[in-house]
């Protein structure tokens, strides 16, 4: 689950140009992601919601057709708002890098224990710990200024830079032509770090972080 349908259109947008180059699938019959609900209908305040009744639905009845278990996390931004989500969580009793994920610029991909994942988060990020994350900051820098130099009025405020890494704060109302720019020019290097982020709930979940063979996605 995630906070929106932009946030969706880009890791399907991402899982496109990964299949072009590997001919494998990172959304697949094994992972699926949808969007809490569109505009004033997405966003944490709705998660908080609705992941709850997911949890009280899953406990009911916890198997698919094909009866595997069904496993659902949620992953949010790594903002005010986002952190703020997964402390409201926790004292419903989510396991933080278990049943919610917060977004970062690296994951790691070798434990699944979330105190050692949690080690492992801090230190590979630690050059950036205090900046905000959100989807857009995982998208090449160059490509994300020449969509500003193109619409110069669309930031809130001037990117805030930390070491190699970036927050672009943009006007929510632009942010569906920000999509439709990083559609219709990215490359699979512009995206890689959201491609890195499916790859790593994809381990998280316990699936193989590569992706299904296409052609494998039947279920």
């Amino acid at each position: 689950m995630v906070e929106g349908t932009l946030d969706v259109k880009y890791f399907e947008l991402a899982d496109k140009l990964y299949k072009k180059e590997h001919n494998k699938s990172l959304l697949d019959h094994q992972l699926s992601l949808f969007a809490v609900g569109e505009r004033e209908r997405g966003g944490t305040n709705n998660i908080r919601i609705k992941f709850l009744t997911l949890r009280d639905v899953l406990i009911a009845d916890p198997v698919d057709r094909n009866g595997e278990k069904i496993l659902a996390v949620c992953l949010v931004d790594n903002d005010l708002a986002g952190r703020g989500l997964c402390k409201v969580l926790q004292g419903a009793g989510f396991v933080l890098h278990k049943d919610m994920f917060l977004l970062n610029r690296k994951f790691p991909c070798s434990t699944r224990a979330p105190h050692e994942f949690a080690v492992l988060l801090a230190r590979e990020n630690s050059k950036w710990s205090h900046l905000d994350c959100v989807i857009e900051d995982l998208m090449d820098r160059e490509l994300l200024n020449l969509f500003v130099e193109q619409e110069p009025h669309s930031l809130k405020s001037e990117p805030i830079i930390c070491n190699d890494a970036y927050h672009y704060n943009f006007e929510m109302h632009v942010k569906p032509s920000l999509f439709r720019y990083v559609r219709d020019y990215a490359i699979i290097t512009d995206i890689q770090n959201i491609i890195s982020v499916l790859q790593a709930m994809r381990f998280a979940l316990g699936l193989d972080p590569c992706g299904t063979p296409v052609g494998a996605n039947t279920g």
